[in-house]
């Protein structure tokens, strides 16, 4: 099932027009995502009408709390471990139908269920019904900005790479078609689960303004790895996923170029606004200091954010850290130019986070 088999009739269309055309060996993909947008738009028109009803009788949403860094620093397993507390998140059925997960998507639960990988592709993170999901696929399947349209028209990666991290080339109506379709999923994440939202997007690493514009009392919790690791698996990343969901053939894209440019620009831009942020509102966390003490580090990010009590989730904790201890990561190798690129583009950023003198 390709991600967009989720997409509204605009998203779908927008993608096309300016990002097109899809290769002919992916037309029958093309054409199934049609003919699951016809048939799932009466169920989106009509719960976008009841979650309406619904927020005039609630109080104010809870402020997120955003996990942010560059893709492969770790967000995913410190996501997993968060989720155990007392969050809401988004699942893969919402992550799947984002328009329809109330009804329509509640009624297929079990086929979905079945339809579910047993690992994430890019890891072999373990996969279930109650896995908690990045937003930015369901919002690119209702917005016009999004990473994944630079993996699904690969031709278009930079362009979409740049709008989804920097808002470049986006004009004000795609700002406001995004911001839109984000706090309306929002809202239903929260209608539907009751819970303040725990958030984990790479892509918000560079847009905390916009954010806080939406949220003025969100919280950040910024998770950074060892450069040379991130950038050897975060091209690995962008290739698996571009071989599992493109639509069109590329002939090259210069991957180290783009993740070493995006990567630098990201964590400038997270130095810069972290300085406009009150007290409270924003950590730090190391990904080794993560792997090397997690129970003491969540409650650390619990007591520096406010979070609320740490002890009465600390044995949920301790049982899903203790369900996936031995976990083996994938190993990468290091190509010969690796570390003379990583270096000559973040070398003050290995000095800065202390990478320096310890390799990849």
């Amino acid at each position: 099932m390709h991600p967009l088999f989720g997409a509204d009739a605009s998203t779908l269309w927008c993608l096309l027009r300016h990002s097109g055309p899809v290769s002919p060996a992916h037309l029958p993909s093309l054409a199934l995502a049609g003919l699951s947008m016809v048939a799932r738009t009466p169920f989106g028109l009509g719960e976008r009408a009841y979650v309406a009803c619904r927020r005039r009788h609630q109080p104010p949403m809870p402020p997120p709390i955003f996990i942010i860094g560059h893709w492969r620093s770790g967000t995913t397993h410190l996501y997993n471990i968060m989720s155990k507390g007392d969050f809401g998140y988004v699942s893969p059925f919402a992550a799947g139908m984002p328009r329809e997960f109330q009804t329509l998507g509640r009624w297929l639960r079990p086929l979905l269920g079945k339809l579910l990988p047993e690992t994430r592709h890019v890891d072999q993170v373990a996969v279930g019904p109650d896995s908690p999901q990045e937003d930015e696929i369901p919002l690119g399947s209702m917005s016009p900005i999004s990473f994944y349209h630079g993996i699904y028209f690969p031709r278009h990666f930079e362009r979409h790479l740049n709008r989804s991290l920097f808002l470049e080339g986006c004009t004000s109506e795609d700002i406001a078609a995004w911001e839109s379709a984000f706090r309306h999923f929002m809202e239903k994440l929260w209608l539907d689960q009751g819970k303040r939202l725990l958030i984990k997007n790479p892509t918000y690493s560079a847009r905390i303004p916009q954010l806080r514009r939406i949220f003025p009392d969100a919280r950040f919790i910024h998770i950074y790895r060892n450069p040379h690791a991130v950038f050897r698996s975060t091209r690995r990343f962008y290739q698996t996923l571009i071989d599992i969901y493109a639509w069109q053939t590329v002939d090259r894209l210069d991957l180290d170029r783009l993740v070493l440019e995006s990567y630098r620009r990201m964590m400038e831009k997270i130095d810069r606004d972290k300085q406009t942020l009150p007290e409270g509102h924003f950590v730090d966390l190391r990904f080794e200091d993560l792997e090397a003490e997690p129970l003491c580090q969540i409650e650390r990010l619990y007591h520096e954010l406010d979070l609320g009590e740490f002890r009465p989730w600390r044995q949920r904790f301790e049982r899903y850290l203790a369900s996936v201890e031995g976990f083996e990561k994938t190993f990468i190798p290091e190509m010969p130019d690796d570390r003379i690129m990583v270096e000559s583009h973040c070398q003050d950023l290995l000095d800065r986070f202390g990478y320096a003198a310890l390799g990849s």
